[in-house]
Order: C-alpha cells, then sequence, then structure tokens
C-alpha cells in the first residue's frame, strides 16, 4: 500500500490544494504552473471574436498570470492554411491573434505542441503555429525538427528546468516531413530522460496519453508515467484525457496522470467533468523541488477560466481522491486499469461509428489502419 498524497488544506504534505490561496510566504524561489488543454478554436475562437481578447482569461487569479513561468498543453493549430494531411474526426485550428488572451500575464509562457491536433493541417499550419508562437513570445517544445526533438531548457534563477514533452496519443506524419512529432519507440524513451536529466536541475516530463474521458488511468499509460521517473524525471504532468485523473506519488516523484481541460470547447451536458480541471504549483530553489501543490479550475458555460467555487469543490474534491486513492494499492490499480480498458473500448467502437456516419468507409479504414501501423 503505497501513501496518500493529496491532504485536503492549505499549507504541509507532498501534494497539496492552496484552495485559491497564495503560497506559504516560507516557500520562496521560481513558481511554474501547467495548465492542461487549451484549444483556441471552435466556440472558444468566437467568444473571443465577440468578446474580447482579455475575456476569457479576465477572472484567473493574479498569482497565475503573474511573474514565474506557465507551461499549457497547446491542443490546435494556429494556422488559416495548410490542408489535412490524414482524416480525422476532429480538427482543431484558431487564428494566432487569439494568443492575445495572455496578455495580461507577466509569466512567461511556454507551449507544449506534443498532442494529436498539433499536425492536424499538416507541416505548413505546424510551421504557421510556430510561427505564432514565437511572434508572441511564448518558447516551446514537443516537436521535432528534422528528426531532432526540441527540448525546453529554462535558465530560471533557481535552476535549469528541463521540459520533454512526447504524444503517446498521438501519432506521426510521414518521416519526409522536416516538423513532426516523435515517435517514442524511435527516440528512446528512457535514454532521452537520462540525457535530459544529466544536463539540468529539474527534469519534467509531459505525456500526451490516456483515453478520453475517462477519469481512470490505463496500464499502458501509468507505465509509460513509471518509466520516466525510473529515467531520471523530477514531475510527470499528463493531458489528454480531458477529465481530470489521479495523481500519486513514485519514487517520491509526483505524477499528475490527467489534469484535464482548462480552456477548450466540449459537450459540458455529455460531459460534465470535463469542464474541471487540476493546475499543478511548483516551486523550485536552489535547483531542487521545495513545494508540490495544486488547485482546482473550471471551465465556466461562457468559456470562461476560473477558480471552483465551494459549491463545487466536493464533487471534484472527491472525484480526485478516489481517482488518485486507487492508485494505492494492486487491487485499485487492476480496478482502475479495468474501467480505463472498458472506456478505451466503448471509446473506440463510438469514434469509428460516428467517422463512418460522417466522412464514408474509405476515410475511417484509411484513418484508423494508419494509427494500427503507426502504433
Amino acid at each position: 500500500m503505497g501513501k496518500s498524497v493529496i491532504r485536503w488544506r492549505k499549507t504541509g504534505g507532498d501534494i497539496v490544494h492552496c484552495v485559491g490561496n497564495v503560497l506559504p510566504e516560507r516557500f520562496n524561489g521560481t513558481h511554474l504552473f501547467f495548465l492542461g488543454d487549451i484549444a483556441l478554436a471552435k466556440e472558444v475562437g468566437k467568444k473571443i471574436e465577440k468578446k474580447g481578447s482579455e475575456y476569457i482569461l479576465s477572472k484567473v487569479p493574479t498569482w497565475l498570470e503573474g511573474g514565474g513561468y506557465v507551461i499549457f498543453n497547446l491542443e490546435c493549430c494556429l494556422t488559416k492554411r495548410g490542408v489535412p494531411w490524414e482524416p480525422k474526426p476532429i480538427l482543431m485550428n484558431g487564428k494566432d491573434r487569439y494568443l492575445k488572451i495572455f496578455s495580461k500575464f507577466s509569466a512567461k509562457l511556454v507551449a507544449n505542441v506534443a498532442n494529436n491536433h498539433f499536425l492536424d493541417f499538416g507541416e505548413r499550419g505546424a510551421r504557421d503555429t510556430i510561427s505564432a508562437l514565437q511572434e508572441y513570445g511564448v518558447e516551446y517544445f514537443g516537436l521535432t525538427i528534422d528528426g531532432t526533438l526540441k527540448i525546453q531548457k529554462m535558465m530560471t534563477p533557481d535552476g535549469i528546468v528541463g521540459l520533454i514533452g512526447l504524444a503517446p496519443a498521438a501519432h506521426s506524419m510521414p518521416n519526409t516531413e522536416k516538423i513532426n512529432l516523435a515517435k517514442i519507440e524511435k527516440q528512446p524513451f528512457s535514454q532521452l530522460i537520462r540525457e535530459v536529466a544529466g544536463e539540468v536541475d529539474i527534469t519534467i516530463v509531459n505525456l500526451h496519453q490516456g483515453v478520453e474521458y475517462c477519469s481512470f488511468v490505463t496500464r499502458q499509460a501509468r507505465k509509460l508515467a513509471i518509466n520516466a521517473v525510473d529515467a531520471g524525471a523530477d514531475l510527470v504532468i499528463c493531458h489528454h484525457a480531458h477529465v481530470i485523473q489521479g495523481i500519486e506519488y513514485y519514487k517520491n516523484v509526483p505524477i499528475f496522470h490527467g489534469l484535464g481541460n482548462f480552456l477548450i470547447e466540449v459537450d459540458f451536458c455529455k460531459y460534465p467533468d470535463a469542464r474541471y480541471n487540476i493546475v499543478p504549483h511548483l516551486v523550485i530553489n536552489n535547483g531542487t523541488i521545495d513545494y508540490v501543490g495544486f488547485d482546482l479550475f473550471k471551465i465556466s458555460d461562457d468559456f470562461q477560466a476560473l477558480l471552483i467555487g465551494d459549491s463545487e469543490f466536493h464533487n471534484v474534491k472527491q472525484l480526485v481522491e478516489k481517482t488518485s486513492f486507487l492508485l494505492l494499492s494492486k487491487h485499485g490499480q487492476v480496478y482502475t486499469y479495468s474501467i480505463a480498458m472498458i472506456a478505451r473500448i466503448r471509446d473506440r467502437i463510438c469514434a469509428i461509428f460516428a467517422m463512418l456516419k460522417k466522412d464514408g468507409l474509405a476515410a475511417t479504414t484509411k484513418y484508423y489502419y494508419g494509427r494500427i501501423v503507426s502504433s
């Protein structure tokens, strides 16, 4: 049996829910915040057009927007060009100026692009996305350029932080493309992390993996996160499921198995838990992790990012506790893996039938055959 890692109080403990408050004053150092899926597309884009760029994040607390680093998963392309290189059920693209939603942030912004929508519009769309990030001063990581994985090494006042981004839930374009996503089997996973860990003070691995809209972790996803720790990761951050998944410590290293959605269009009537998300909060001091905490956010019906209020806190708290505590025992793990496997099968069947209805047999066969070949 492992140890409980969630303590629902303001200070102390291994992983702390901060209840919307600033960190205790005794924690000096460099602050890093991690946001889940952000897709500046579809209804979110329409809301930006209607209400203006500052509206979407106008209610986030000052401690999130000011100082330190904010690392987020950019779950879309920022392009008007390019063409889909494969048939997909959902394509995500928005305008480069949508990055102005971060205009009031004084924190340094870093985008993970290792996900299953960065390549939606091919190499041209990916290049436009990178150009947009550069234009708005956002650093990035998680793609390959001419076959080399881009690692983000942040020179903070309290040490060097290495950010690695990989996307088991996505698959890459043909190898002839200059901009791509790394295939884990072709980038020796453990060796890559060991090499980065030898060059930085803190190694953080971002994994885009899991079953969509399932709060439980698959055996494969948990194994990969654990392998990252064995190879030298000091923190593992996962996203893709679009809902909160469990938190655990492995060899004294925190693993956030699913952050959920920070800002994205989702059918909240169909998937009510998809509006909630975790924002991990890290403090590093003199090259070591001094504090790990998190806070709970939600997406409002009007597509604003908000701290969770008292009325919803209890239910979300129970969700985080349940999915986390199940990982502490073998029996709980078996239950977790079983639920996740059933969800994966259900999700795949529903997706196939939806794509058959929308795009026909030929496109559906091509898409899913490609996923089998690339996996």
